[in-house]
This record gives structure tokens, C-alpha cells and sequence, in this order.
């Protein structure tokens, strides 16, 4: 008896829960996982309803069998090459390229696994073009210097806001360490007071990024005084307790608690209007934006795509080389300058 689709891709997420990848990343899995399995049974051929064999092959089962019923009775041997490639090209015709992109990543890493368990010999996935994520442009705040313009904007007093919730050197705290990390907002939320490592004039932010990678970024003085002198104003808040626990958060609401994202968001957000710049800032990239902003300065003035990678925390450089093609003026004149590039200009 033909092993079952939905039998192995339990075997296959306990595998993935055993290495401790979340119960979030577990449901995206089992939702491509399943969604392709649609689509390949949705083009296979229904059965003639005379067929007296509901449980033959998957392609001769009852027209009036649901398309839950018939993915439950899928086989691993009804998973070929051209079946998995008409599942893509349904999945394809009404997705983006990034869910074709993931989708086939999750396939890919599922037949892996079964080819390591001998399930399979071969992994069918190599007879699927692998799509290709688009390159796009980073989404970059379209101002000459967002983070003078925010801090400002920060440090002055918001006289619409109840005084209680005014606390403008969390806020400046909070814009300046967006603006001089590039670090993510996930990464800003989780940070604690323990996060701020070394002695002082040396002092470095630990941060934990996807994957649960960790990267030590530098604290260069400015932001370290930031820093200190927004603890120093959460410690006349909150008492001396709220800054003396290294496990607390490092970023805290009005009454103390961990900032959420959309918190976050929200404050961005309401700086952004009243700096005037909120139209200049691309949609659905709020703090993404300033992200982005960073690193296409950190590109402008030097660094290179391995420094760059290194301070974003991209697993692959292929990620991080967005931000040298969107600064075509500096690679234009770095080719400009490089020998060859003057020996040809010299000979025409």
C-alpha cells in the first residue's frame, strides 16, 4: 500500500518541531505543503461516475468526492515530476512570485527529507523550475536626511499628546537606534537592557535576528548617550527596579511594559506626520523604511556588500546586493575609477 501524502507531511513537520522551528513557521509549511497538493489533484483527471471503485487511483476516484477527501488519498507515488509541475503552474496563475518562491522552497526541503528517510530515491523537485524572486528596488523614505528630521521632530514637545504619555527621549531613542542599526522591528522589540554590552566609548548592541542568529552591532558615542539619557529618565519614572532586572526590555511603553510592534509602528508613524514626511514614505514600510534608508546610506558613504550583510543580518548576499543596485551613481564611479576602466578611456 502506497505511502500517504498527509502521513508523511506529519512525519515531516514533527522533524522540523524536533529542531525547534515555531508553531508559526510549522503552519505556513503544512499550508504550501497542502495547498500545492490542491492544486495537483485538481488537475488530474475525476472518475467516470460509473467507476464501482471509490478506492482505486487517486485520478479515478467519484466525481462527487471533495477535494479535501481526494488530497487525503493522495500518494506519494501520485507526487511525479508532471504532476508536481502542473500543482506549480495552477499555484503560479493566481499567487504572487514570492508565495511561488516560498512554496517551492517548502517542497523542495520536504522531499529532501524524504529522500534522507528512504522514502524516496530522488528528490522530484529537480524536474520543477525553481521560480525567481524579483529583484525590487529597497523602499527607502524619500527625504535627503530622515534622521536629523525625526530626532528633531522627537525632541520637541507634541502639544496635542496628554503630558503623562510625552516622553521624548524614548522616542529619540528609539528613532535613532532604528536609524543607526537598520536593525528590524521584531529584532527592536525583543532587545533587553542586558542587549547593551562593554565598557563605555565601546559599547555594542546584541541582537538576535531571524533564525535566531545573533549579531553584535557598534554603539558608536552618539547613540550611547541616547541611550543613557533615555534610562536615565525611565529610572525617574519607574524607580530604580525598572532599569536593574538585565532580562527587562530595553524599549518600554508609558507604563513601563515591553513596547509592541505596533506600538512602535504606531510612534513611527505619528513622527512621520508630524515631521511632515509621511506621504514620503512608501506604503506598508513604516519602520521597514528606515531599515532600508540605513543601509542604502551605509552603501552611499562606503560600506561594502559584506559589511552591509553583516550589519543587516542577511543569510544570503544576494539579499543585501539590492542596495548596491539602487545606488547605480556609486557603482557608476566605481567603475569609473578602476585601471582598466582608465586605460580604455585613455586609448578611444
Amino acid at each position: 500500500m502506497a505511502v500517504r501524502f498527509a502521513e508523511l507531511v506529519d512525519d515531516f513537520l514533527d522533524a522540523l518541531r524536533a529542531a525547534k522551528r515555531s508553531e508559526h513557521t510549522l503552519s505556513g509549511y503544512r499550508n504550501d505543503l497542502y495547498g500545492i497538493a490542491g492544486r495537483i489533484v485538481g488537475t488530474m483527471p475525476a472518475a467516470d461516475p460509473t467507476d464501482p471503485d471509490p478506492a482505486g487511483e487517486l485520478g479515478a476516484s467519484r466525481p462527487l468526492e471533495s477535494l479535501e477527501q481526494r488530497v487525503a488519498r493522495l500518494a506519494v507515488d501520485d507526487l511525479t515530476p508532471r504532476s508536481l509541475r502542473r500543482g506549480f503552474g495552477s499555484w503560479a496563475s493566481d499567487h504572487a512570485e514570492g508565495s511561488l518562491v516560498r512554496a517551492w522552497t517548502v517542497w523542495n526541503r520536504f522531499f529532501s527529507h524524504l529522500v534522507d528517510d528512504e522514502v524516496l530515491t530522488r528528490n522530484p523537485m529537480k524536474s520543477v523550475p525553481k521560480p525567481k524572486l524579483p529583484q525590487t528596488a529597497p523602499r527607502s523614505i524619500r527625504h535627503d536626511n530622515p534622521a536629523a528630521l525625526l530626532m528633531a521632530t522627537a525632541a520637541a514637545v507634541d502639544p496635542r499628546s496628554k503630558a503623562s504619555k510625552r516622553w521624548p527621549e524614548r522616542d529619540v531613542a528609539l528613532v535613532a537606534t532604528f536609524c543607526v542599526t537598520g536593525i528590524r522591528l521584531a529584532e527592536a522589540v525583543s532587545l533587553n537592557l542586558d542587549s547593551i554590552t562593554g565598557p563605555a566609548g565601546a559599547r555594542r548592541l546584541q541582537v538576535t535576528g531571524k533564525g535566531k542568529k545573533d549579531r553584535a552591532l557598534p554603539v558608536q558615542p552618539g547613540l550611547e548617550s541616547i541611550l543613557d539619557r533615555y534610562l536615565a529618565t525611565r529610572e525617574e519614572r519607574h524607580g530604580p527596579r525598572a532599569i536593574d532586572d538585565p532580562n527587562a526590555a530595553l524599549l518600554v511603553h508609558y507604563d513601563g511594559s515591553r513596547l509592541t510592534p505596533a506600538r512602535i509602528q504606531y510612534v513611527i508613524e505619528q513622527l512621520y506626520k508630524r515631521a511632515g514626511i509621511r506621504s514620503a514614505v512608501p506604503g506598508g514600510a513604516l519602520v521597514h523604511a528606515l531599515r532600508h534608508s540605513f543601509a542604502s546610506l551605509a552603501v552611499e558613504y562606503g560600506a561594502d556588500v559584506v559589511e552591509l550583510r553583516d550589519l543587516l543580518g542577511h543569510s544570503s548576499l544576494a539579499t543585501t546586493s539590492r542596495y548596491l543596485d539602487a545606488n547605480a551613481n556609486r557603482l557608476r564611479e566605481a567603475v569609473a575609477g578602476h585601471p582598466s576602466q582608465r586605460a580604455v578611456d585613455a586609448f578611444r
